[in-house]
């Protein structure tokens, strides 16, 4: 079942037309001429742009409602934007004003379940880690890891020596011993692991247990109760999907795969040149043709896609069905 485009109505989608940038809606509809040096995603309202080479946002009618004035920024979380002016970072409300500044950091990243994740450096001290502050800007988390991610569903990865990962709480407790040669965030209440560099891939639960056994030759996050595995090598293995019990749902027989997004996932078949990728269910039902060379995820009801080459192809958004509703035209 496909979600309502009503719950997408509102949602813009960049587009890039002789040079620069504008938005359309789910329709095609051209809402914001291109005229941005570059244009991102909306988030909490707000789409990001670039012009004159510095950052701003803009609302869903095209009015600037932050000047561009930054040199780098990220897309509004948590009603706050990371950006940083004249070498400090620093987060912004959405009147554009200066609510928190990072004096030690150089390095920070959006908001994310309360909490914001910076990077710290002191050459004298030999000091290249990772801290954590909340939205009064308060240190809530030490830098104390030379590598940290963000935290999903209340767990973050961290490493102290930036060889083996563990996971803290939001308190700083290490809640899942550094063991792991590598492993990925929480999703849906279980993290891909592997203990050793040359060992398969398993899912843990939040106490560390695995509660599916590290069987697979790669496993990738679970997102809309689906994630990928795949047997065999990078170079010529073969990629299906299993449920949250384990269970292949759709046999690893796909040369690429990526992530469920909107009900829908791009799965590819071939190789280099000539890959070809399409769309399947959740069933393993392929209901959008292989025919794109480049795809992409759905995102609120459209996905990017490319068909033939750069030079001659045809590039744009199509919805669930297939059909594009904007085109790049050249």
């Amino acid at each position: 079942m496909f979600l309502s485009t009503n719950l997408f109505s509102q949602h813009l989608y960049p587009i890039k037309q002789d040079g620069l940038y504008g938005f359309i809606n789910i329709e095609g509809k051209v809402i914001i001429e291109p005229k941005f040096e570059k244009g991102y995603d909306f988030s909490e309202r707000y789409g990001r742009i670039k012009q004159g080479g510095l950052y701003g946002y803009i609302n869903h009618k095209g009015k600037v409602v932050i000047e561009p004035q930054f040199d780098e920024a990220r897309d509004f979380s948590e009603d706050l934007a990371c950006v940083k002016k004249e070498g400090q970072w620093f987060y912004i409300d959405r009147m554009g004003k200066s609510v928190i500044t990072l004096k030690d950091a150089d390095f920070a990243y959006s908001f994310r379940e309360g909490f914001a994740r910076y990077h710290h450096i002191e050459k004298e001290n030999e000091l290249d880690d990772y801290g954590f502050i909340d939205h009064t800007g308060r240190i809530v988390l030490l830098p104390t890891y030379h590598l940290a991610y963000d935290f999903h569903e209340g767990l973050a990865r961290v490493s102290s020596d930036g060889k083996k990962w563990g996971f803290i709480d939001k308190t700083g407790k290490l809640v899942i011993e550094e063991i792991f040669d590598d492993c990925f965030d929480f999703w849906e209440g279980m993290a891909n692991v592997r203990e050793r560099n040359d060992s398969k891939w398993g899912f843990i639960d939040k106490t560390g247990k695995f509660v599916l056994e590290a069987t697979y030759d790669k496993a990738f996050y679970f997102d809309e109760e689906r994630a990928i595995v795949r047997v065999g090598s990078v170079k010529d293995g073969k990629y299906g999907y299993i449920d949250k019990a384990g269970k292949i749902i759709i046999e690893p027989n796909n040369d690429g795969a990526h992530h469920f997004q909107d009900g829908l996932a791009c799965v590819g078949k071939n190789s280099g040149r000539d890959m070809e990728w399409g769309y399947t269910d959740k069933n393993g039902k392929i209901v959008i043709a292989h025919q794109f060379t480049v795809p992409s995820e759905f995102v609120n009801g459209l996905a990017y896609v490319r068909i033939g080459s750069l030079k001659e192809g045809t590039q744009g958004y199509i919805n669930h069905l297939g059909e594009f509703v904007w085109k790049l035209t050249k």
